[in-house]
């Protein structure tokens, strides 16, 4: 269109014409004395003619809008959609990357913003989203409500979940023979951490995930990792204080493991 071309704002476009063969003459009193228009008497002459070309302009818009987001959704999920459609989008089918999509091909297609809280918060549908649209190209002023959460309520489990947590209550017991992987234990932070894991963790094992050169049958059984993992623990003082829990310090050899998935 040209007014497109002219970077015209959508509201800035006319939508309809009404063409009226009555003059404005100072006689009939669509003019005033001074030959100026009488604003008073144009508006009282075309009120009924104008709210309804302003209905029947909405509708149309509307339906057309509509129709093209109907038909942007229908594109994205396959499937046959109706332009007055009050199915909410998130019942249709329509996740958070759908939205997205959705979203910035209105605002290309239509220069609107729409905002995705629209989906999420207030459940919109077609019927909504085109309305909303609609407003924004005619420039009026669009309020979205938030909704109101009562987050108590929300957060509160329901009864029934209540009773069944109270009737599966069961006594902690202390866990036996329980493992811990531990990565980076030839690095500063890592054999620190290993030693007070073995002082803190009296009944667990620690596997401890090593970088090797050297590739060995069994994961748990590689010299050079032992090794590697012994010279950093008397780098940082801390051999003599490991040694005494050896037994459950496990390292694991990461080139066994690459080797096992290649």
């Amino acid at each position: 269109m040209i007014g497109e071309k002219g970077t015209l704002r959508p509201y800035e476009i006319p939508k309809a014409i009404k063409i009226d063969h009555c003059p404005f003459t100072v006689q009939n009193g669509l003019q005033t004395p001074s030959f100026k228009l009488s604003r008073a008497s144009l508006i009282k002459r075309y009120r009924e003619e104008m709210s309804e070309l302003y209905a029947t302009t909405n509708n149309h818009m509307q339906r057309h809008i509509q129709r093209q987001i109907a038909d942007l959704i229908a594109k994205d999920l396959n499937v046959e959609v109706g332009e007055g459609n009050a199915t909410p989008l998130i019942d249709m089918g329509v996740d958070s990357v759908k939205a997205t999509k959705l979203l910035n091909e209105i605002k290309e297609r239509f220069k609107v913003n729409v905002p995705i809280s629209m989906i999420y918060n207030n459940f919109a549908s077609i019927n909504v989203i085109g309305e909303y649209v609609m407003k924004q190209q005619q420039g009026r002023d669009v309020t979205v409500d938030k909704p109101k959460y009562d987050w108590i309520s929300e957060s509160a489990l329901p009864n029934e979940v209540r009773d069944a947590i109270q009737a599966n209550k069961y006594e902690k017991k202390k866990r036996d023979g329980a493992s811990i992987l531990l990565t980076g234990a030839t690095g500063f932070v890592g054999a620190f951490l290993l030693n007070e894991l073995l002082e803190q963790k009296e009944n667990y094992k620690v596997y401890c995930l090593i970088r090797t050169k050297e590739k060995h049958d069994n994961a748990m059984m590689c010299p050079s990792a032992m090794k590697r993992l012994e010279e950093t623990l008397t780098k940082y003082q801390l051999w003599n204080s490991v040694q005494k829990c050896l037994d459950r310090v496990i390292p694991v050899s990461l080139a066994y493991l690459v080797l096992l998935s290649a």
